[in-house]
């Protein structure tokens, strides 16, 4: 594996692919380009920073900015500990919408699940490597759920509300990030080493890249679908 440079921007370009509520598609490793210098200074140390876009036009226009990219490192951490949080995550259900849409929690976190909505709703929730859940909920009401075992990604739904779905990437260290509705996204207080990292999206699919983070710069990381 190439040694990357401080400010290498890898650039990911990913075909179209499906992977909400069924079996994911094959992941995809990235062999990039040789290296060339960013334009912009690196992230600090331990850092993984960059923006996910999708690409309508040809280059050297710019992609859109792409939200609801879940990012993590894959590989990598393996025998390594992490303090678990006390601080339960937050899935609410407003306007007939899961909110957030994407997001991340540690394996053996309380995930809360509350209803801000006066409409009865349906939580069904059908992972491969923890157990399932369907329960209906009332608007006010909160349950409390936990995946013990690591799983990327779980669908949570509505069977009332179809069009109401969120996903979530469950991890065993606390190394994720969810891109923005800039796109941008950035993982932190990782330590040095080598890395494979992972790039996740319902509609786009799933990209894989190798990385080294230096002890002195973090990396920049842009991921481009397309």
């Amino acid at each position: 594996m190439r040694k990357l440079l401080a400010g290498v921007v890898l650039a990911l370009v990913a075909g179209a692919t499906s992977c909400g509520g069924g079996s994911p598609p094959a992941p995809e490793t990235d062999h990039p380009r040789s290296p060339e210098p960013s334009a912009t200074p690196p992230p600090s140390p331990g850092v993984i920073a960059g923006r996910a876009g999708l690409q309508l036009r040809e280059p050297p226009l710019p992609s859109e900015p792409l939200p609801h990219v879940f990012v993590y490192v894959k590989e990598g951490l393996e025998g390594r500990t992490f303090p678990l949080p006390k601080e339960p995550v937050l899935l609410d259900q407003v306007n007939f919408q899961f909110v957030p849409h994407v997001f991340g929690l540690r394996a053996g976190q309380t995930l809360r699940i509350t209803s801000q909505d006066t409409s009865q709703h349906n939580v069904f929730c059908q992972p491969f490597n923890n157990p399932g859940f369907n329960l209906s909920m009332f608007g006010g009401e909160s349950l409390e759920k936990s995946f013990l075992k690591p799983e990327v990604m779980i669908l949570f739904q509505c069977n009332i509300h179809h069009i109401m779905k969120a996903y979530a990437g469950v991890l065993d260290h606390p190394f994720f990030a969810v891109s923005g509705p800039d796109g941008r996204f950035e993982i932190q207080g990782l330590p040095p080493g080598r890395y494979k990292v992972a790039a996740w999206h319902e509609l786009m699919g799933i990209r894989e890249w190798d990385l080294e983070l230096a002890r002195d710069h973090g990396v920049t990381v842009d991921v481009s679908y397309r």
